[in-house]
């Protein structure tokens, strides 16, 4: 779902090969900038900073407009992978070195140094070039590892993680099997699981429909409270919690909570389901969201959501 390319600084610094790279990196977009090295930035301003005396005004507009977007995105654009860097060869040769040991999606470079397949051209960034063209859906085994794998990426640099499933029970191993997978993947000083709460609140809809509710008075709260604390707990390492939050719909809906999420700050990927299937061959589909609906579904959980009401919420602390 999300690819790691090696950027050459130098593209940069170049105003042609920044016209064909602009916009087109970014967890939404699936395709991410390696922070390779780990200064990538720093590189690109000391490229535009080689040539920038020499070039006329259009160029340097270009030059100064992406520099100052990069900068501000940084976030969104970038990923650390703990790749190494030998400071003792041209940036080309280093790529091309930890490519055979890691590989990258593909290496874009400034200018072609070396046959080798893997490096590209600005210029060659099209809809036939196969490492450039990349998938938003897949359909993957109904496993923790095979979850895992469609964001790894994601959960490894986000720092606020939703997990979205209205029908998780923290009864059953099928969510917990997953739902630890996820954890152990994360290092996120945030993480939340957003779910639905639907037959229980049958005979309390008025009260929640006249803001008379109280969710901690309800038995069948204490109960899911109760095995929330008992299953999720043990999942957790000793210094982690997630917090669960209760949503509701009352009629008539302005939308209906059904669709599976992991979401972050960063964007967002949706599933049929994170729960584990009940056979070992069973497989399912997930999409990567785009920029417009991984927004709004982040911005529908906000705890001031006019799409679904808020009942409470449960913090479960390692």
């Amino acid at each position: 779902m999300f690819y790691e390319y090696a950027v050459d600084p130098e593209c940069y610094a170049d105003a042609e090969q920044i016209k064909r790279l602009a916009g087109e990196f970014g967890w939404c977009e699936g395709r991410l900038i390696s922070n390779f090295p780990g200064t990538w930035l720093r590189k690109v301003k000391e490229a535009q900073d080689a040539v920038f005396k020499k070039l006329p005004i259009r160029q340097k507009g270009a030059l100064t407009e992406e520099w100052d977007w990069l900068r501000k995105h940084k976030e969104k654009i970038l990923v650390n992978s703990g790749r190494n860097f030998d400071g003792n060869s041209d940036w080309i040769s280093k790529a091309l070195r930890e490519h055979q040991n890691k590989p990258f999606q593909a290496i874009i470079a400034h200018e072609k140094t070396s046959q080798n397949d893997d490096l590209l051209l600005p210029d060659d960034l099209n809809a036939r070039e196969f490492r450039w063209k990349i998938r938003h859906d897949a359909r993957v085994p109904r496993t923790p590892e095979g979850l895992c794998n469609c964001v790894s990426k994601l959960l490894q640099e986000s720092s606020c993680i939703r997990f979205v499933d209205p029908y998780f029970n923290p009864n059953k191993e099928a969510w917990l099997s997953v739902l630890s997978a996820f954890i152990d993947l994360s290092h996120a000083p945030k993480i939340e699981y957003h779910l639905k709460i639907k037959d229980e609140i049958k005979m309390d809809i008025n009260q929640i429909k006249n803001g008379n509710f109280e969710l901690k008075t309800k038995k069948w709260y204490q109960k899911f409270s109760e095995n929330c604390q008992n299953h999720i707990k043990p999942l957790l390492p000793s210094d982690r919690r997630i917090d669960l939050f209760l949503w509701c719909e009352i009629e008539p809906f302005n939308d209906w909570f059904h669709d599976r999420y992991v979401l972050t700050e960063k964007g967002g990927v949706r599933f049929e389901g994170l729960d584990e299937g009940e056979s070992l061959g069973q497989r399912t589909n997930v999409f990567r969201l785009s920029e417009e609906l991984w927004k709004d579904r982040w911005n529908s959980l906000e705890e001031n959501s006019k799409e679904y009401k808020l009942l409470g919420t449960i913090e479960v602390a390692g």
